[in-house]
């Protein structure tokens, strides 16, 4: 079980660095949670991909479906918020992307992200057990 953030799952239907690695996870069928927002983020993220003429519309819905179809748990928010907001706090870092990482404490799970800033960001704190580079996850 691991949680994924947008990043990783956009290389599932989008071609980019790592997405060999990104696709490795769904063929081993890993089991996957990620946060409620993670919905609204790879959305976002395929409508300015259509925007950018880099994908077609029916690529992007095509591509949500898919995306969604891999995730095995949905995490609601308002459950993570307040933990969210504290460790955002705490690491002067937006609350935004501590939502995964507060997920994945909470279940004892890795969390595979290719934000390298993130990873860096966490790599000095307690935090920095808990997040794996996509190119480092095995």
């Amino acid at each position: 079980m691991i949680v994924v953030d947008a990043n990783v799952a956009i290389k599932w239907v989008v071609e980019q660095t790592n997405f060999e690695r990104a696709r490795e996870i769904v063929e081993r069928g890993t089991e996957m949670l990620v946060p409620a927002m993670f919905v609204a983020e790879i959305t976002s993220t395929l409508w300015r991909y259509v925007r950018t003429s880099q994908i077609t519309a029916g690529q992007a819905r095509v591509g949500v479906a898919s995306i969604l179809a891999q995730i095995s748990f949905i995490e609601e928010d308002a459950d993570l918020a307040e933990e969210a907001l504290s460790v955002g706090v705490e690491l002067n870092y937006a609350p935004y992307d501590c939502f995964y990482l507060v997920l994945a404490m909470r279940r004892d799970a890795p969390f595979v992200t290719a934000d390298g800033r993130l990873i860096n960001r966490l790599a000095s704190t307690p935090y920095g057990s808990h997040v794996i580079h996509l190119s480092d996850w095995t």
